[in-house]
C-alpha cells in the first residue's frame, strides 16, 4: 500500500477558503498577495486572482524571492505601502515570516487598521493566539 505523512487539500482549495473568509467575515474588497516566486507560489496566486475575481475583489501581487531576502522583501512591502491596500494575505513559508513581520512593523504596516492572514500552513504561529494586531507582531518577533 503506498504511504503519505500528511494530507493537505489542493492550493485552489485553500485559495478559495483564503478569499472566502476575506470577503465573507473581513469584508475585503482590495487585497494585497505576498507570494513565494516559485512554482509553488505562483500556482497559489494564480488561484488566489480567479477566485478574488469571481467574489468582486481586486487582488493585488507582490512576488517575494526564496531563501528570503530582506532587501526584496523591504522593496516589496514599499510597493504593497504605495496601494494602500490594508488586508495581506501570505503565501509564504515560515521562513518569510520573521523578516516580512520586522520590515512590515517597520513601514507602519500592521496595526489594528491592517488585517494580515497567513494562507498556507506554518509552523510560525502554531501554538500562539493574539487580542490585537500589535500583540501579534510583538509575540511573533520576540518568539524568533
Amino acid at each position: 500500500p503506498p504511504l503519505f505523512a500528511r494530507v493537505v487539500p489542493p492550493d485552489d482549495a485553500a485559495a478559495q477558503a483564503a478569499i472566502r473568509f476575506l470577503h465573507d467575515v473581513v469584508s475585503s474588497t482590495h487585497i494585497a498577495c505576498l507570494y513565494l516566486n516559485d512554482d509553488f507560489g505562483n500556482h497559489y496566486y494564480q488561484a488566489v486572482q480567479e477566485q478574488a475575481e469571481l467574489a468582486g475583489m481586486v487582488v493585488q501581487g507582490f512576488p517575494l524571492a526564496f531563501p528570503p531576502d530582506d532587501n526584496d522583501i523591504a522593496n516589496q512591502l514599499e510597493k504593497l505601502q504605495q496601494t494602500g491596500i490594508r488586508h495581506v494575505l501570505l503565501v509564504v513559508f515560515s521562513s518569510h515570516l520573521k523578516p516580512l513581520l520586522h520590515q512590515a512593523t517597520a513601514q507602519y504596516l500592521t496595526g489594528p487598521d491592517y488585517f494580515w492572514m497567513v494562507g498556507i500552513s506554518t509552523s510560525f504561529f502554531d501554538d500562539l493566539s493574539f487580542d490585537t494586531a500589535n500583540n501579534a507582531t510583538e509575540a511573533a518577533l520576540a518568539r524568533t
